[in-house]
């Protein structure tokens, strides 16, 4: 290279793998789908937290049994009962996940039960036909057995989109609602 430096970048590696045994590579998509959702539900969990901190809403629980979890789409639901009951107004963020009703709605529950089972030890949730990887923990009301949104491909693209649509969403819904107070944000 004569002394030169490449331009600062992010490097892309690229590296093919061959796998010749079927078990081995089904173990590695399985594995992968299993930190993929882990990683979703603490994603969509650390959202409730922080929306509850950010709108300074006061959550009652005896000090040994601490909230270990708070499912968003819990949240969802207990959110809209307080909205029903005159206890909460509507704001940025309730607002926020409003206009993404549809996409959570289909989406979270599934996510939530194949999280619960991965912690419980059910470290296998996909099926094979032949050609395709499918989830076989969903929510039945979301989805059918022979559903093409329960492909894992179709399923993973379809969660990255609507999460980033979601967030990107989010993130305007949280400044809105913290800017008139930002003096005010609890620690």
């Amino acid at each position: 290279m004569g002394g030169q430096h490449a331009p600062e970048s992010t490097a892309i590696l690229k590296e093919d793998i061959e796998i010749n045994d079927k078990s081995f590579y089904k173990e590695i998509i399985d594995l992968n789908f299993q930190h993929f959702i882990l990683m979703l539900a603490s994603l969509y969990e650390n959202i409730v937290r922080l929306a509850e901190i950010l709108i300074k809403k006061i959550i009652v629980h005896l000090p040994e049994n601490k909230p270990i979890s708070s499912p968003l789409h819990s949240y969802i639901d207990f959110l809209n009962i307080l909205l029903d009951l005159g206890y909460r107004k509507k704001d940025h963020i309730s607002s926020c996940l409003s206009t993404h009703t549809s996409f959570l709605t289909k989406y979270l529950s599934t996510i939530n039960m194949l999280r619960n089972r991965f912690i419980h030890g059910y470290s296998i949730n996909l099926g094979n036909d032949g050609y395709n990887y499918k989830i076989t923990t969903f929510d039945p009301l979301n989805f059918t057995k022979n559903s093409a949104d329960l492909n894992i491909d179709e399923f993973s693209k379809n969660i990255i989109a609507g999460t980033k649509s979601f967030m990107l969403d989010l993130l305007t819904s949280l400044y809105k609602a913290i800017k008139p107070s930002h003096k005010n944000i609890p620690a």
